[in-house]
């Protein structure tokens, strides 16, 4: 019996698949776990309908990334933070104040992509890692200078 799976099952298939499996564990087991639904022609062409919109959207988002990544690796960014004297800062810069700089450049970006290859605990120029997906990385430049409110 062909059916679609709703989900990834072990040993059958990924999600979406069009897969020939026997009468019993179709009916016995996959459908009523709601695992699978009976591949009609109908519901065939709409699973790959829905296959390709996804990889349209995906082909998109990673267009959009991959764009993004390019823009961003020329960006300079300035952070304000309280500094002793010597320029040790009073505390640390922090993945907000990053996305908060960007954010005043026009960069929409969340704290959890952004790292640090080290802590930036003093004035100066460091870097930040901005890892948008596993294939897009950018690394931009965090320019740090002594908040002159709080020294």
């Amino acid at each position: 019996m062909k059916v679609i799976l709703l989900r990834e099952v072990k040993g059958v298939g990924r999600k979406d698949a069009i897969v020939e499996v026997t009468e019993g564990y179709a009916r016995n087991f996959l459908l009523p776990q709601k695992y699978a639904e009976v591949a009609t022609t109908a519901r065939i062409t709409r699973t790959q309908q829905e296959m390709k919109n996804a990889a349209q959207e995906q082909e998109a988002r990673h267009k959009e990334m991959a764009q993004l990544a390019v823009h961003l690796a020329h960006v300079r960014v300035t952070v304000q933070a309280a500094a002793s004297a010597k320029g040790k800062l009073f505390g640390r810069v922090t993945e907000a104040m990053v996305v908060a700089a960007l954010k005043q450049q026009g960069f929409s970006v969340t704290e959890k992509v952004v790292s640090f290859p080290s802590p930036i605990d003093h004035v100066g120029d460091h870097h930040a890692i901005i890892n948008l997906t596993t294939a897009h990385v950018a690394t931009i430049t965090v320019t740090v200078v002594a908040d002159t409110h709080h020294a």
